[in-house]
């Protein structure tokens, strides 16, 4: 468990997203940067879906109730563990009673820090993520408490037998959070001969020749005996090769696509978009705003639907960037469209800093 004793500027906890419900006005949510979410997540071998704290600006202090493994990706914040510095991209054993700080951020905006296994927190519409009027929290507060997941995971496949855990049936096929202490039991088989049990970061022993596997006069077992005990591998046993580029998140140039109404701007204002330096003026969850902008316009079009990465056009020139929870629909027209990676760069600018388009044309 971790428990937040300082809550910091703004944190909330956010996953891959909600998808599917945008018909209800709902926004996807999400990662701001899910280049950086999804690092840290790999780094602690979560999946990439799963919740992390997001971290803006600064601020943010954490105690550890139990002992886990953490990472951290994304803005370079002033960091500490035990008044200790630490630095992003790196997987971080913690012990209970370990007190994990975060500064101000010396460059980039969001931070993220997940925890292996992930945070065990309330589902709504198929995500974790918190919005407003939809989650009980919208940020995360002073006090709050979060447990992390099970102790380990278990998955099962192949012929039917009779299975319990703990007395209780479970059945194939299905990814099953374990707790130390539980019972796990097969019986019979009643379709097929052979089923396989799967531990999440799989067994730790010993390889010959390249191989686990038991065979008679090569390896000290031929089959499993009772009382045997095995540890798991850490699911964190990761190729770190496997990361997403970390520096990317803090270019200045981001990649566009046009939207479906850039036809319908000038040839001026395509120079422009072309050679000129934006600057943010304000940004939030839900959009990113520009203090420089094209030309004023009476371009109307009917409210369509937007997604996050859409680059409006407003009456008066100035452009708006919606992130990821910006609305589901708009009257603006739509003249650019952010990829994954550029709504990631973007959410990493703050007030004050410049950023440059590129446009380029889809394939």
């Amino acid at each position: 468990m971790i428990e937040v004793l300082d809550s910091g500027f703004h944190i909330t906890i956010q996953d891959s997203g909600r998808y599917g419900f945008s018909k209800y006005g709902v926004p996807s949510s999400g990662y701001m940067d899910s280049i950086s979410a999804c690092n840290a997540n790999k780094l602690v071998g979560n999946s990439n879906d799963e919740a992390v704290f997001e971290i803006t600006m600064m601020g943010g202090r954490f105690a550890f109730h139990s002992d886990t493994s953490i990472a951290i990706s994304g803005a370079i914040f002033e960091i500490t563990l035990n008044n200790k510095s630490i630095v992003n991209n790196n997987k971080i054993d913690v012990k209970k009673g370990d007190i994990l700080n975060f500064g101000k951020a010396l460059k980039g905006f969001r931070v993220y820090l997940a925890i292996s296994g992930g945070f065990s927190v309330n589902s709504i519409l198929n995500s974790s993520s918190f919005y407003e009027n939809l989650t009980p929290n919208i940020t995360v507060k002073k006090g709050g408490r979060f447990a992390f997941h099970s102790d380990t995971s278990i998955a099962i496949s192949g012929a039917i037998f009779e299975i319990t855990l703990n007395n209780k049936s479970i059945v194939n096929n299905n990814k099953i959070d374990v707790k130390k202490g539980d019972i796990l039991n097969f019986g019979k088989a009643l379709k097929g001969f052979r089923v396989y049990l799967a531990i999440s970061g799989g067994f730790s022993v010993n390889s010959i020749l390249n191989s686990s596997s038991f065979y008679e006069n090569l390896t000290p077992n031929i089959t499993v005996e009772k009382g045997d005990k095995f540890n798991f591998l850490k699911k964190n046993n990761l190729d770190f090769a496997g990361l997403m580029d970390t520096e990317s998140i803090f270019n200045s140039t981001i990649e566009v696509t046009p939207g479906p109404e850039f036809n319908l701007i000038n040839n001026k204002d395509i120079q422009l978009l072309n050679e000129e330096y934006f600057i943010v003026s304000s940004n939030n969850r839900m959009g990113y705003f520009f203090e420089n902008g094209l030309s004023s316009n009476n371009i109307s079009i009917i409210t369509s639907p937007v997604i996050p990465g859409t680059i409006q056009l407003t009456p008066s020139g100035k452009m708006i960037a919606l992130m990821k929870d910006g609305q589901v629909s708009g009257g603006y027209p739509r003249i650019l469209q952010m990829n994954d990676l550029s709504i990631s760069i973007l959410s990493q600018k703050k007030q004050g800093d410049r950023i440059k388009f590129k446009i380029v044309e889809l394939t």
